[in-house]
């Protein structure tokens, strides 16, 4: 059987996150918070900010967290440090074709306290157009910095590509997205 009792920070709770930490309320709101929703006793967290959607970014959220790493790393460790739980996190390669700093991205991740990484092989701006560069994913995992899981994530339709794409770039998951849906 599968356990899908997890919490994902994403949406709402990522925008209130993000006041807190600008409001530097961090202390104040971002541990009680997350404590509350370790009180129903999920196996982990996992923050998602790779959400490329318009509603999510507009409220800086989402991918929008990779136009300012800092930012994110501070708001990243602060969940981190609030909960006795391990926290995972999906990104995007960058927020467009100028700023595809994922390796950089995954190391402050990594040293903040993420314990597995998912990486979408698009930008923000690429949304979900295009082809899924998972040459940048395949540096991620070849890092040698790099000491947690990385999956990949973009363009896995078929079982045999999940496979192949594995096997190719070395990561150690293949996250399925859309396809699994339809799309």
């Amino acid at each position: 059987s599968i356990d899908l009792n997890h919490c994902q920070i994403g949406d709402a709770g990522a925008r209130l996150l993000a006041q807190a930490l600008k409001d530097n309320n961090e202390e104040k709101f971002i541990g009680p918070s997350i404590q509350k929703m370790e009180a129903l006793k999920p196996w982990g967290f996992d923050i998602n900010m790779g959400c490329p959607a318009k509603k999510v970014v507009s409220g800086y959220s989402g991918s929008a967290l990779l136009k300012d790493l800092d930012h994110a790393l501070r708001l990243i460790e602060a969940v981190v440090q609030a909960v006795n739980l391990p926290v995972s996190l999906k990104t995007r390669l960058g927020w467009d074709d100028q700023t595809k700093n994922i390796v950089q991205v995954a190391e402050g991740l990594q040293d903040v306290g993420i314990k597995a990484l998912s990486i979408h092989g698009r930008t923000r701006v690429q949304l979900y157009k295009g082809e899924a560069d998972w040459t940048l994913i395949g540096k991620v995992k070849e890092n040698s910095r790099m000491q947690i899981p990385i999956f990949g994530n973009g363009d896995i339709d078929t079982p045999e590509k999940a496979k192949e794409y594995k096997d190719r770039y070395g990561v150690d998951g293949i996250m399925i997205g859309r396809a699994s849906i339809g799309y």
